[in-house]
């Protein structure tokens, strides 16, 4: 795209300035990949044909749900671009407002038995330890990019979080699953790349983006025939859920996986009916036990 629409990106990543770094990443890469597709086109000149064009091809590389969450940051720039009498009109948002998410906007996770499976097929040590400490931390993919190894305290199992969503730090703990993996990774590290204090891939350099997509490459080849395409988003939720089930207080997990309210973490909450039906009897005996 030409310079003036380049810059007209510019003054909406300034304008949304307050915003979290990771909202402001995202915001920049989707409009970066989109204009990527149409080098020779400004803004004013997009139209729903190039929307269309633009999901079928980032379709072949990406989940349905990565292209459709690509296409709403660009239709809301758009938006913004109209509002602000930068362009006239905003011709894909038609299109896009008729885009679901394959999940209907929730998240999915593993259960005890899929997760066995996915670590069993996980043969690359460094991608293992890199699901394992997601599984059990519930970390964001952001997050665990950005740990150094003056956030990681092994003599006192836990790992400071900085600047998470919402700029907020936190700690999360290293439990006994995770412990003796997480050690022997960071012995690897020192050998593979002394010189940075940053997590790094297995040739020795410190985490980028690219590494964290063939990750999630990586965990797509894995978890074929599993009935969740695995993503780290979906490791972080899978933390969650089975946190929930298995009777993790909610208000310690809320501050675990780095919530800004209780309302957010209740939806890890997802009780099957016979968990409802034994729980309903066990409070319905102790109400009644005396009458």
């Amino acid at each position: 795209m030409n310079e003036v629409s380049k810059e007209l990106v510019r003054k909406y990543l300034d304008f949304h300035s307050s915003k979290s770094k990771e909202t402001l990443k995202r915001y920049r890469s989707s409009l970066h990949i989109f204009m990527e597709f149409f080098p020779d086109k400004s803004w004013d000149d997009i139209t729903v044909d190039d929307a269309i064009f633009f999901y079928n091809s980032y379709l072949s590389k990406v989940s349905k749900d990565t292209v459709v969450k690509r296409l709403k940051d660009v239709s809301r720039f758009l938006d913004w671009c109209v509002e602000y009498k930068y362009i006239l009109q905003n011709n894909i948002k038609l299109y896009v407002k008729s885009l679901k998410l394959q999940n209907n906007g929730r998240d999915i996770s593993l259960n005890e038995e899929e997760v066995n499976i996915l670590l069993s097929n996980i043969k690359d040590y460094l991608y293992y330890v890199y699901t394992l400490f997601i599984l059990t931390t519930g970390v964001r993919i952001s997050e665990f990019k950005n740990i150094t190894m003056n956030d990681i305290h092994l003599e006192d199992r836990l790992v400071y979080i900085r600047g998470g969503k919402g700029n907020k730090d936190r700690m999360v703990f290293i439990c006994d699953e995770l412990y003796p993996f997480l050690s022997n990774y960071i012995k690897h590290r020192e050998m593979l790349n002394p010189k940075t204090d940053k997590l790094v891939n297995k040739n020795g350099y410190k985490l980028s983006e690219g590494h964290i997509c063939e990750y999630r490459d990586y965990l797509r080849e894995v978890s074929k025939g599993l009935s969740v395409k695995v993503t780290p988003h979906v490791l972080r939720h899978t933390f969650g859920t089975l946190a929930c089930k298995h009777g993790m207080n909610l208000q310690v997990l809320s501050k675990l996986m780095g919530h800004s309210s209780m309302a957010i973490t209740s939806k890890y909450l997802h009780p099957d009916r016979d968990t409802m039906k034994n729980d309903l009897n066990k409070t319905m005996s102790r109400i009644f036990k005396d009458l």
